[in-house]
C-alpha cells in the first residue's frame, strides 16, 4: 500500500509517498482504505515539530473519507454485522 510518510520535521516539504506493507487491524482497529484526503493545519504543525506526542515516523492525516476493508475482532468474536 502507499501511505504518506513524514520521517523528521523538517517541515512540510519532507513529506514523502513511500510503499508500506498493507497492516493487519487489531481488536479496536479499522483498515480503511482511503479515496480522499486532505492535508490541514494538524499536518503542517506535526511537519514543524510543534504537535506534541507525535513519534516519528509518522503517517500524518486527520481527514480522509474511503472504504473499510477490515475490522480489528479479538479471538472468539464474529464479524461485525452491517
Amino acid at each position: 500500500m502507499q501511505a504518506v510518510r513524514l520521517d523528521n520535521v523538517a517541515g512540510p516539504t519532507e513529506i514523502r509517498i513511500e510503499t508500506l506493507q498493507k497492516p493487519e487491524p487489531v481488536p479496536g482497529e479499522t483498515l480503511v482504505c482511503v479515496r480522499a484526503a486532505a492535508l490541514n493545519h494538524r499536518d503542517v504543525y506535526i511537519a514543524q515539530g510543534k504537535y506534541p506526542g507525535i513519534a516519528l515516523p509518522v503517517t500524518p492525516g486527520s481527514d480522509g473519507a474511503g472504504a473499510t476493508r477490515a475490522i480489528g475482532c479479538a479471538a472468539g468474536e464474529p464479524w461485525p454485522r452491517r
